[in-house]
């Protein structure tokens, strides 16, 4: 994935499915979405350096892929390996929140879509009463509606393919059709990047992922020492800190880290 010249992102332009989508377009549409993406994968192929940038580049084209005028969508995606995550990427540049999204959770609907190989849909957080922690972040960061779909990499792990809109029920029922023709037709690229991260990159970046859950392992260690509590209370405490400071939740946890002496902690972070 070694281009020169202009960058993937100049070569992004949405792609426009057809409204109201019957049966017998379906097939047209399907089409069309095919012709997109040989173009654009093509274009990102040959223009990205790195996959990082190539999962980013793929990321944003499938925002923009996605995205209505009055409703714009953003776009996470995670190459995960032995239930670890190597790479992630997405479509912009995430508030805290969302980027904590990517790597900081044990449940939730991306671990759920892994386990369950299945599409997982929440058309609205709001009513949404599984995962409390992921729930209050993604609503944090201003989202609404996530739909998620796991893609199987076979061999090379798993890869999740996460759109967020911050506008309830953005996702019906076609336009989730539309988006699982669409996962399957990237799947065997994500695995082609997916491969190449587990070459020269791969070490570097699960260091990465590890560093980061375990500063926050330590800091929910702490919290509880601090205010007597159990770990999914501490836990809150400084997912509560990181939405009131907008501040990430992995930086919180190395301020609480940090504050730590031999003799005592000398922060408290309290709801």
């Amino acid at each position: 994935m070694i281009g020169t010249g202009a960058t993937a992102q100049d070569a992004i332009a949405p792609f426009e499915a057809p409204t109201g989508r019957s049966a017998e377009d379906r097939k047209s549409t399907a089409d069309d979405l095919d012709l997109f993406l040989v173009e654009r994968l093509q274009d990102l192929t040959l223009s990205s350096v790195t996959v990082q940038e190539f999962l980013h580049e793929l990321a944003t084209l499938t925002a923009k892929a996605f995205s209505i005028p009055t409703s714009p969508v953003e776009c996470a995606m995670t190459i995960t390996r032995d239930h670890k995550p190597v790479r992630a990427a997405f479509s912009g540049a995430p508030s805290g929140s969302l980027d904590d999204l990517q790597y900081n959770f044990t449940e939730g609907p991306c671990i759920t879509a892994i386990q369950e190989r299945a599409v997982v849909h929440i058309p609205d957080l709001r009513r949404e009463k599984r995962w409390e922690q992921y729930v209050a972040l993604a609503e944090q960061a201003g989202m609404r509606s996530v739909l998620v779909l796991p893609l199987d990499l076979e061999t090379d792990g798993v890869a999740t393919l996460s759109l967020y809109s911050t506008r309830p029920e953005h996702f019906d029922s076609a336009t989730v059709e539309q988006i699982q023709d669409y996962a399957r037709r990237i799947t065997k690229p994500v695995q082609l990047a997916a491969r190449l991260a587990a070459g020269g990159e791969h070490s570097a970046d699960l260091r990465a992922a590890m560093d980061s859950r375990t500063v926050i392992d330590l800091a929910v260690g702490i919290v509880m020492a601090q205010n007597r509590c159990s770990q999914d209370e501490a836990f809150n405490i400084l997912v509560s800190a990181s939405g009131s400071r907008n501040i990430k939740l992995r930086q919180i946890a190395e301020r609480v880290v940090g504050s730590v002496t031999p003799a005592e902690a000398q922060t408290h972070f309290k709801q």
